[in-house]
């Protein structure tokens, strides 16, 4: 192994912190983990769901993780699920498959 292999090795995995004006612009749909988590969740009756604590990368089915009353669920991030995402108002607008919040539980 030479010594840029081990250096790789060695930051697998880990979190690289940059300041705010060094960071790309995404594509639009595509969200900074670091702005979902705390956004609150609700339903389209404005029905206050849980709030992201985390986000899980499952390969090609991401998942926010959501804290409520009654503990805690996933969220997958897609599309017919997560209808609008507003990071300047921390909400995000889902429409939930019946029984997803009861599966952890």
């Amino acid at each position: 192994m030479n010594l840029l292999s081990a250096i790789v090795r060695w930051f697998d995995g880990a979190w690289i912190e940059v300041e705010a004006d060094g960071v790309v612009t995404l594509p639009e749909g595509t969200y900074w983990d670091h702005d979902l988590v705390g956004c609150l969740l609700r339903d389209r009756s404005g029905e206050r769901l849980g709030v992201v604590t985390d986000i899980l990368r499952i390969a090609g089915n991401d998942q926010l993780i959501v804290s409520s009353e009654n503990g805690e669920f996933m969220v997958p991030v897609a599309a017919s699920i997560c209808l609008e995402i507003s990071i300047a108002c921390k909400e995000i607008l889902v429409e939930l498959p019946e029984g997803l919040m009861d599966l952890n539980q």
